[in-house]
């Protein structure tokens, strides 16, 4: 029996029979009727319902729904089979949704396997495995690594030479570079393709004046052509003077005062003594 059965056989009643109970009781001086079926026994049978019930839908959960065959199309007889969802694989090799660290571990070995053998199995020129790297700038073209590297190494070369060159024209002195500036001019040697025509090289030996020259007796303007002054426009003194390391002479008021502490001197006399003991030491290695 089902439940809605019993429900209408317990609870529903006829409204005939409901009609002449009335009529009954108002001819019988109010007499009223009542179910005689105890409630515990009723309480018993809903419960096994509802047990049958519950049972029915947990059999028809667990049995696992039928695949659809398909369907047929009215007058073709196409038979159409339904789409199935399709399992979705990350990147990693393992599949999306709810499952054991045995099982992913599996799957991501798996892939990793795949792509070995395909590695194994594919030609090494279609896949590019010997391939020589190509370099590429900014604006997409082939560039050579080896001549890119090439002129970065120059041109790193030429920035530290450059950065030496200022450093040593910082450090040097006003008349160093003034030195620098007239060397070219005037002990700059003859070069090999020098002829007698060479008028640059003409100049030099004209300006040029020689200690032994015997006209030099005769023309005073000589001299006066060369005033006794250093490469920065001031006056030298003409006598003689205390030599020094740096060959500077003493400005044309000099009273001729040595005033010094006597390092100079000092200095000079242990250069001799450093030169003597090398030649004597040259010497006596030669003669034995």
């Amino acid at each position: 029996m089902s439940l809605a059965d019993y429900l209408n056989k317990n609870y529903v009643k006829d409204k005939s029979k409901k009609s002449s109970s009335k009529k009954r009781t108002t001819n019988e001086s109010n007499v009223t009727i009542h179910d005689t079926t105890p409630v515990i026994k009723k309480a018993k049978i809903i419960n096994n319902e509802q047990t049958q019930i519950s049972t029915e839908a947990a059999t028809m959960a667990s049995q696992k729904p039928k695949q659809s065959a398909g369907w047929k199309v009215i007058g073709t007889n196409e038979t159409i089979t339904p789409m199935t969802e399709p399992t979705i694989t990350m990147e990693s090799g393992a599949k999306a949704g709810l499952q054991t660290s045995k099982e992913v571990s599996l799957q991501i070995q798996a892939k990793r396997d795949k792509e070995l053998r395909y590695l194994q199995q594919t030609d090494s020129d279609s896949i590019g495995r010997n391939a020589e790297t190509i370099h590429r700038d900014k604006s997409g073209s082939k560039v050579n690594i080896h001549d890119k590297l090439r002129n970065d190494q120059r041109r790193t070369n030429h920035a530290e030479l450059e950065k030496q060159r200022k450093i040593k024209d910082m450090n040097m002195g006003l008349i160093q570079k003034l030195q620098k500036e007239n060397k070219p001019m005037t002990d700059s040697p003859p070069q090999m393709t020098t002829s007698k025509n060479d008028i640059t090289y003409n100049k030099i030996l004209q300006t040029k004046q020689s200690q032994d020259d015997p006209l030099q007796s005769f023309t005073p303007s000589s001299s006066s052509s060369l005033p006794n002054v250093s490469l920065t426009g001031r006056k030298q003194y003409t006598k003689s003077f205390p030599e020094n390391r740096f060959a500077i002479k003493p400005g044309y008021r000099w009273d001729g005062v040595d005033r010094s502490n006597g390092f100079e001197k000092k200095w000079f006399n242990k250069q001799r003594d450093i030169h003597t003991n090398e030649v004597l030491n040259h010497t006596m290695q030669e003669d034995y």
